[in-house]
């Protein structure tokens, strides 16, 4: 990899970067001397030509006496070593940083509000197939006892005996000649369902309806397309 100089023009300005050859031909020519101050990274500071001469590939050009060297800088503004490379890299490093940090913000703002919504789905998902298996067994009781079946009866528990982390509670009751199956969800942690109440009806003609007070975006698509109410 060529290495970088910086060199000092008649005016004290800060030039470059060029490469070694270019110095070297630069002072051949006569538009660098010996007393131009030069610097490359690795240099403790800038010095004149004649102290690299062997590194450029100039052979030994006398060393000019420190008076000299002063006096081209006396008066002038000292000259700053250029900037490393690997500061552009370390720059550019901590601002991609923040960048993908700011970027991840973005997409965990989107992406979390979507993951509650898809857990609270799969939750009410999980109460309506446990309805249908005690839809099936109201049904069937009330084939064979003429009636609605309510808790204790043989098959049925006490609401409670239901609980789990997705249902807080079971009820079923007789209302008006309908068979009701009532879930309420069970509030685990801080969610939009816990509390809220599904409720599958069975009417005098052998016909099951729901109602709800949960939010429409939680119950499944095809109830959100039937003449489900929710209250």
């Amino acid at each position: 990899m060529a290495t970088n100089w910086y060199y000092a023009d008649s005016s004290n300005q800060q030039c470059g970067p060029v490469d070694s050859d270019w110095l070297a031909t630069a002072f051949r020519s006569g538009k660098l001397v010996a007393t131009t101050l030069v610097w490359r990274e690795g240099l403790a500071g800038w010095l004149p030509i004649a102290q690299v001469a062997a590194e450029l590939g100039l052979g030994n050009i006398a060393t000019p006496p420190p008076l000299a060297a002063a006096a081209r800088t006396a008066g002038k503004a000292t000259i700053a070593k250029p900037s490393s490379s690997r500061s552009g890299l370390v720059i550019g490093l901590v601002v991609g940083f923040f960048v993908l940090i700011a970027f991840l913000g973005i997409l965990a703002a989107i992406a979390l509000p979507a993951y509650q919504d898809y857990t609270l789905r799969a939750r009410v998902a999980a109460a309506m197939a446990e309805l249908e298996t005690d839809k099936l067994k109201v049904a069937e009781f009330r084939d064979s006892a003429h009636r609605c079946p309510v808790a204790g009866d043989d098959g049925f528990g006490e609401p409670g005996d239901y609980a789990n982390r997705v249902v807080a509670t079971l009820h079923m009751r007789e209302k008006d000649g309908e068979c009701i199956i009532e879930v309420t969800f069970a509030s685990t942690g801080a969610n939009a369902i816990g509390g809220k109440r599904l409720r599958a009806t069975l009417d005098a003609q052998g016909q099951w309806r729901y109602d709800s007070d949960l939010p429409q975006r939680y119950l499944p698509l095809a109830l959100r397309q039937s003449n489900l109410t929710s209250r």
